[in-house]
């Protein structure tokens, strides 16, 4: 799916390391029901906010250890190819797009914390003022 500039969308960042590092410091930190909540309230906004028609998620290289899960959420992580845009190949580049996009979202949200989930913060209410941005596990 393309998204037209300027077109509304919920943007997701999924900060994966966060949430195993919390569960392997104190083992009842529940990280898989942090996605699982995430999940839940990507599709109560998108049932609540039917003009908003796409999203878009991100998350951190760790990610990929809920693929299984994210398959049966039906959740779709997006990444920055710079083969497709002919960009830079250089991990904190592409961080810096994906951290650039997600934060032009109509709806923010947050899954993990830290400060690379503070700076997308940032930047989102920079760009969108009236924004509603919603946080899980954000937290120690």
């Amino acid at each position: 799916k393309k998204l037209a500039h300027g077109e509304q969308f919920i943007g997701v960042h999924i900060r994966a390391q966060k949430m195993q590092l919390r569960h392997t410091a104190n083992k009842d930190y529940d990280h898989i029901k942090c996605v699982w909540d995430m999940a839940n309230l990507v599709q109560q906004l998108k049932r609540n906010h039917t003009d908003t028609k796409h999203t878009l998620y991100f998350g951190d290289f760790y990610v990929k250890k809920y693929k299984t899960l994210f398959k049966e959420l039906n959740i779709h992580v997006t990444h920055y190819d710079p083969k497709v845009f002919n960009g830079v190949k250089n991990a904190a580049f592409i961080a810096q797009v994906e951290q650039n996009v997600v934060s032009r979202a109509t709806i923010l949200v947050l899954c993990g914390g830290g400060s690379f989930e503070s700076t997308i913060s940032h930047r989102f209410r920079k760009n969108n003022p009236n924004g509603k941005e919603y946080r899980i596990c954000s937290g120690s």
